[in-house]
């Protein structure tokens, strides 16, 4: 059984429950526009939008996990003063994440640059300088062998060097991606002949 002395408003220390639902009723609006204001006074601008923030970088992998197979492969040409070489790589899309996690956030290429340099001690040639390259989502970069004819028998050293590699897109759906480190020089030897 209820106490009536407990429903009366006109006690001291004893809450009306009308005024109770009343000051619940104005004090829900007043919490909202009060989370609402920091928002809007983001801005020292009048009537400026907010500036949207900078993709953040949650993915960050040394070049060696995200490049893989960089070879370079050389060897003496069968024609008179030939150097046979090419370059191949394989772009490990699965670095980007942890087994079982979705891959459909990650870069979908990645570009880079390549130059090559042949050298017998004497004299340098350089065939390939710069040359872009952009290598898909598990694609290989893997062209035919290149020929450098005009060159003097003996032993050549080719010196490939790459450039920085670059994902594209560089975010994704509000992820940014770097790659720290480069991919290391290699070199490749061959004997150029000029007698068959």
């Amino acid at each position: 059984m209820t106490d009536a002395r407990a429903l009366r408003d006109d006690e001291p220390g004893t809450i009306d429950r009308r005024k109770l639902l009343k000051i619940g009723a104005w004090a829900a609006p007043a919490l909202l526009v009060a989370t609402a204001v920091p928002a809007a006074s983001a801005s020292d601008v009048p009537n400026e939008p907010n500036p949207t923030p900078a993709p953040t970088v949650e993915y960050s992998k040394p070049v060696a996990d995200v490049l893989k197979a960089e070879t370079f492969d050389a060897q003496g040409g069968t024609a008179l003063g030939q150097f046979n070489y090419r370059v191949q790589s394989f772009y490990n899309y699965n670095a980007w994440g942890l087994p079982g996690e979705q891959k459909g956030n990650g870069p979908s290429a990645l570009s880079f640059t390549y130059t090559v340099t042949l050298s017998n001690g004497q004299r340098t040639v350089t065939p390939e300088e710069n040359v872009p390259v952009t290598v898909p989502a598990y694609g290989t970069f893997n062209p035919n062998w290149k020929y450098v004819t005009g060159l003097e028998a003996g032993e050549w050293v080719a010196t490939i060097s790459f450039g920085p590699v670059i994902p594209v897109p560089a975010a994704v759906a509000g992820n940014a991606f770097e790659l720290t480190g480069s991919m290391p020089t290699q070199t490749a030897k061959a004997i150029v002949k000029t007698q068959w």
